[in-house]
């Protein structure tokens, strides 16, 4: 019992007794609103407890004993609130039918005097922590000062500090300010009790999420064996993609695709190539938990191709090696060297022309066959990412002519539909380098 009346010595006088008892509490150093009021609470039902209990003494008898009766209360209190963190400094109490008592309450020991947040984002991809470090540093001081108000005069080393914390967790600390910050997001709060408290603030993914990113590359002016080597890169930064919301990859979609763009063209090869890319990321309702990147990267200098062809029902066509090499000049005009080798008689076939690309995917070229001494016409005309129509026209032999329908399933497969404008039809697959 923090007052025990049989104590102390009560001269017989007036039985008049205390009908209500009211508090006030000062606190000089800034305590926490609710533990303010928590702490009111609890010494507003002590005195009560003591002034109001059926074997209180009347009012004469404990003006008489004033100044024990407060040193007492204050000694049995601070019995509570010592391991507590906080300390009555002194009570004065106005004893009269209507009593009032002023506190004054002070952290007992080294109690929070500030406080720092710190955002976790090391799981994920800098472009994302970019993105939400930006995104918490617009309300990083409106958050500040709200954990302040809450933290700041917290014990730090009580012994039952943690009575004060966890009062404070039930009551105020929650995340709603945050996720609607990082909607689609679990946010989860660390805070370290500290001279200097240290709130962590830890941003986690809520389902649904992607949890593959699978990539097609695919190019009209490089070498096939190129593209492997930008897949692998573009599969090392796949967490861009992999563990995050898909409302945030939607929204964040076009954003996306250029930071694999920047990706592909800060990579050493693609400098020395001058290569460009272009990027589309998309989702199919089919494999929901999948997303996939598209890639298409072509050369600002270059184009390089090389397929080996085996025709299928045409006898008099040999299997080739086919070799392209072109340096554009400009956007549109391309002077290239095509390079045949006909492993069955161990023969080359060298060409050098002149190419047109008046449109994205239109190729026009006039070559010069330099062991025939004869011109040759090409024509090429993508319909689609895999599939494009194509002619090769001599000028002497007509019987060699060639046009094709051509559809390309894989990255170094193609197959062919081919006729030489006559009467002969056959297939062709082509395995490209």
């Amino acid at each position: 019992m923090i007052l025990d009346s049989t104590a102390i010595t009560f001269p017989d006088t007036s039985d008049q007794k205390i009908q209500s008892v009211g508090v006030m509490c000062s606190f000089p150093h800034k305590v926490p609103s609710i533990v303010e009021n928590k702490i009111r609470s609890t010494l507003t039902q002590t005195l009560e407890s003591i002034l109001l209990s059926e074997d209180a003494k009347s009012i004469d008898n404990y003006i008489n004993a004033k100044n024990e009766i407060e040193s007492r209360i204050i000694e049995g209190l601070n019995i509570v609130f010592e391991p507590k963190g906080y300390q009555i400094e002194s009570l004065k109490l106005s004893l009269a039918e209507k009593t009032e008592a002023v506190f004054v309450v002070i952290p007992y020991g080294a109690s929070v005097s500030d406080v720092t947040l710190q955002i976790d984002t090391r799981s994920f991809h800098p472009f994302w922590s970019d993105r939400f470090k930006s995104t918490f540093a617009k309300s990083e001081e409106k958050m500040t000062a709200g954990f302040t108000e809450f933290l700041v005069g917290l014990p730090v080393k009580a012994e039952e500090k943690d009575w004060a914390f966890n009062l404070l967790s039930e009551n105020v600390l929650d995340t709603e300010n945050l996720e609607s910050l990082f909607p689609d997001m679990y946010i989860e709060i660390d805070i370290q009790i500290n001279e200097t408290a240290v709130v962590n603030i830890s941003i986690n993914p809520s389902e649904p999420v992607a949890k593959t990113l699978r990539v097609r590359a695919y190019s009209r002016s490089m070498f096939q064996l190129v593209l492997d080597p930008i897949k692998e890169l573009v599969s090392s930064h796949s967490n861009i993609v992999v563990g995050i919301p898909l409302s945030w990859l939607e929204k964040s979609k076009s954003e996306i695709e250029d930071a694999f763009c920047r990706i592909i063209a800060e990579d050493p090869l693609s400098r020395k190539l001058q290569l460009s890319s272009t990027c589309n990321l998309y989702f199919m309702e089919r494999d929901p938990n999948a997303a996939f990147l598209e890639v298409k990267t072509e050369s600002k200098t270059w184009n390089f191709q090389a397929e080996a062809m085996i025709d299928i029902g045409n006898d008099e066509a040999p299997d080739e090696f086919e070799s392209h090499t072109g340096f554009m000049l400009g956007d549109t005009f391309e002077c290239f060297m095509v390079l045949n080798f006909f492993p069955d008689d161990i023969r080359f076939r060298p060409e050098i022309g002149l190419g047109l690309h008046p449109l994205k995917d239109t190729f026009l070229a006039a070559a010069w066959d330099i062991n025939e001494s004869a011109g040759k016409f090409y024509f090429r005309q993508y319909l689609s990412r895999d599939t494009r129509i194509e002619a090769e026209v001599f000028s002497e032999n007509a019987g060699q002519d060639q046009y094709g329908f051509v559809y390309k399933p894989f990255q170094f497969v193609s197959f062919g539909a081919f006729t030489d404008g006559d009467d002969d039809y056959w297939l062709r697959a082509a395995f490209a380098f």
